[in-house]
């Protein structure tokens, strides 16, 4: 435990020294990113419901932890320590989690203004905080476990961006579905399969309650779900390490 808050110390350090050296890269970033919500938060509000705007906010914290671990990797490879990594006191996937959960931070920026945006121009909504927080949490477990899924298939086939990309694209369609529209049972199904489908559901249930559905079941099946990825995303990631380990593929990068 110390070591990895020894580790979490030096990346947040690593973190803030890039932020500093590069500015007007941070600045950019957090405009064009604010620039490309706001025009979907139009379009949502133009053709679809209130509620669905809300869930716009999760999703550069999303992104961030999706892609946080295996692009930790990527990024160890291209610039050749890779090794150095794999063979310090510290895991791969500990580096990689920790990364993305430094990058989660500095990211939630974005997730704030989103979130101050859509209150003070589009729809004022009061939010139960232990609600929030329940999203927030299962947010990011959600995600991180997906980014443990995509380290795995990294090590073992080095080349994940198309499927990243699809990841993220299918994570942005469930925040703006307007899951309030279906029936209760439908709504069961679709968070006992789709990752962030409960999650969302939650969110669009504090803004305007689903008729007949119950949250205590609702919850139950998100957390379900989250179990369910947490244990598959560890088993494909131990899995990957193991083959590349017998194959000899860390020692090749």
């Amino acid at each position: 435990m110390n070591k990895n808050i020894n580790l979490f110390r030096a990346e947040l350090r690593r973190g803030m020294t890039l932020l500093k050296a590069y500015p007007l890269d941070t600045i950019n970033n957090l405009i064009s990113f604010t620039v490309v919500s706001v025009l979907i938060i139009i379009g949502i509000n133009k053709i679809g419901e209130p509620q669905q705007i809300f869930s716009v906010f999760l999703f550069p914290i999303i992104m961030t932890l999706i892609s946080g671990p295996s692009s930790s990797i990527r990024s160890d490879i291209e610039i050749g320590v890779f090794e150095q990594v794999y063979t310090s006191k510290y895991t791969i996937l500990s580096v990689g989690v920790i990364r993305s959960i430094i990058n989660a931070i500095f990211s939630s920026a974005n997730s704030i203004l989103i979130f101050a945006i859509v209150q003070l121009f589009f729809h004022n909504t009061k939010w139960k905080i232990v609600e929030l927080l329940f999203v927030l949490v299962i947010t990011v477990l959600t995600s991180i476990s997906l980014g443990v899924f995509l380290a795995g298939l990294t090590i073992k086939f080095r080349k994940t961006e198309t499927l990243l990309n699809l990841i993220n694209i299918m994570a942005l369609i469930e925040l703006i579905v307007p899951f309030s529209a279906m029936s209760s049972n439908i709504i069961y199904i679709i968070s006992a399969i789709l990752p962030f489908s409960g999650i969302i559901v939650c969110i669009q249930n504090i803004y305007n309650k689903i008729a007949n559905l119950n949250e205590i079941y609702l919850f139950g099946t998100t957390v379900g779900n989250l179990f369910i990825i947490i244990v598959f995303s560890k088993f494909v990631f131990n899995k990957c390490m193991k083959s590349a380990k017998i194959k000899g593929d860390l020692g090749n990068y």
